[in-house]
């Protein structure tokens, strides 16, 4: 009962704090910035909303009823934007409909003020916040309670303020969160109706932000290896996606004249974050459709479809590819401290575990993710150096140190992460290798790194099941923290 009062208690401070946080940090203006993809958000969403059809892009009706801010900033294409306006609009499907639908919505309940969509995204962030620390706990047990509250008002700070913008991002990261959070606990059994729903919001991330687009594919094998009803759940996660999906998708290809899936934005996309020139920049470059030298215009090169392109180019100089990876790994985690930290630790940890005894590893390990954690977290110094270690240089290092303990059969850390926040992890890395790295397709998981941190950092420090009962002591070893951290209700018996 003591520690049950513990918790409440402290439960409800952290409530409190978290969301007197989000109040005070987060800014909220009433207007859509009119540059960069809110432009385009903006429009889709404000002209459905008027009755204007959709996907329709362009300034249809007068400058002031779409809200738009900064106007002596606009961007070289807003002369485009307002073409296709007085065309009466142009129909488009570049973007994924799930945000400019959230938007249209938004503004037919409440006119078209980006101040009420931006509340609602400010709401999202404070849900997923609120609850870091039940998430730890049914999955990690008290360790997970301790590290979700201390992720949680980090995740209002290093976040909480792309509620204030007019892009899809706050969505997604509530659409993944709902995702992770509909799994059930390690070695629970998926039943029918749970398979349903997780098909059903893996369609919706998907409508969200394209860039979920290896997800589904990953969640599908979830479910399909879950214990007990592997196959009729599986069943149940296809029909989810069906629904959401299919409507669209058949909706978008009549509209179109062509088979559209999520968007029209694939192919092009592929294209322009891997040719000669954005390999020469460093970063994605869509010059080479006007300059007839580059390689995608030469006879025997146009006629291919764009994933035969990219391969071809690739194939044609062995070196593109390492040096394509690593700007777009450096500049997809240029940002992403919180990512590098998490990083690190795992590698501290990797690089402890080889040719060390198992015992003598684990304690090694803990002193040191101990040290590194709270070096990290408590240094501004520190953080400002793992700016300018490159991203793919961690992410090298980190996989050789994996691919050598799985040789040598070392424990992993990783063996602990649910297999659905893995499935997020290699859909970001196959984004970033196939197409572009770019911190804002990452950042839609910053909740879960700030957490995986915090748990692999505090548990180096106390066994903090032993805290709310009242006897705290140190950690066990790492070797432990599959079994210490499942939830009761997942183990077996």
């Amino acid at each position: 009962m003591a520690a049950d009062g513990r918790e409440a208690g402290l439960a409800a401070a952290f409530a409190a704090a978290v969301t007197a946080l989000v109040v005070v940090w987060v800014p909220l203006t009433d207007f859509a910035d009119a540059q960069g993809d809110t432009l385009e958000y903006q429009s889709l969403g404000a002209n459905c909303a008027l009755g204007l059809g959709f996907p329709t892009f362009g300034l249809v009706r007068n400058e002031a009823a779409y809200r738009f801010g900064q106007f002596d900033q606009r961007p070289g294409y807003y002369d485009e934007f307002r073409a296709a306006g007085a065309g009466g609009g142009r129909t488009e499907f570049l973007r994924a409909p799930g945000y400019p639908l959230f938007l249209a919505a938004v503004y037919r309940v409440f006119g078209v003020r980006p101040l009420a969509a931006k509340r609602l995204q400010l709401a999202l962030v404070l849900v997923i916040a609120l609850s870091l620390p039940w998430v730890g706990r049914a999955h990690w047990g008290p360790t997970g309670t301790v590290a979700g509250a201390i992720a949680a008002p980090l995740f209002v700070l290093s976040f909480g303020r792309s509620a204030g913008y007019i892009l899809a991002e706050t969505l997604s990261a509530f659409t993944l969160w709902a995702l992770l959070v509909s799994f059930p606990p390690r070695r629970a059994p998926i039943t029918n109706a749970r398979a349903v729903w997780i098909g059903f919001l893996t369609g919706v991330a998907l409508l969200t932000k394209a860039t979920a687009v290896f997800i589904a594919p990953m969640v599908l094998v979830l479910v399909l290896g879950a214990e007990g009803r592997g196959r009729r759940a599986a069943a149940g996660c296809l029909l989810g996606l069906f629904v959401v999906l299919a409507p669209y998708s058949t909706f978008a290809s009549k509209k179109a004249g062509r088979f559209v899936f999520l968007s029209t934005q694939g192919g092009g996309a592929l294209l322009d974050d891997n040719n000669e020139i954005a390999l020469r920049k460093g970063e994605w470059a869509k010059q080479w459709r006007g300059d007839p030298s580059a390689l995608y215009n030469q006879p025997g090169w146009k006629e291919l479809p764009a994933p035969l392109k990219v391969a071809r180019f690739y194939l044609s100089d062995w070196t593109a590819l390492p040096r394509a990876l690593k700007y777009k790994f450096d500049a997809g985690l240029e940002r992403a401290y919180s990512w590098k930290l998490l990083i690190c630790l795992l590698l501290c940890d990797a690089l402890l575990g080889l040719g060390a005894g198992r015992l003598r590893r684990l304690n090694a390990a803990h002193a040191a993710s101990r040290l590194l954690f709270v070096l990290a977290a408590g240094s501004l110094p520190l953080a400002s150096v793992l700016g300018h270690v490159g991203g793919a240089t961690l992410c090298a290092a980190l996989l050789l140190c994996w691919l050598a303990a799985s040789v040598t059969g070392s424990p992993s850390v990783p063996d602990v992460v649910p297999g659905v926040a893995k499935s997020y992890f290699l859909n970001f890395v196959l984004v970033f290798a196939v197409f572009d790295g770019n911190y804002r397709f990452i950042s839609v998981l910053e909740w879960l790194a700030l957490m995986l941190g915090c748990l692999f950092g505090l548990d180096a420090v106390v066994d903090w099941g032993g805290w709310f009962n009242g006897d705290p002591g140190p950690s066990g070893p790492l070797s432990q923290l599959q079994g210490k951290w499942e939830s009761p209700a997942a183990r077996p018996g």
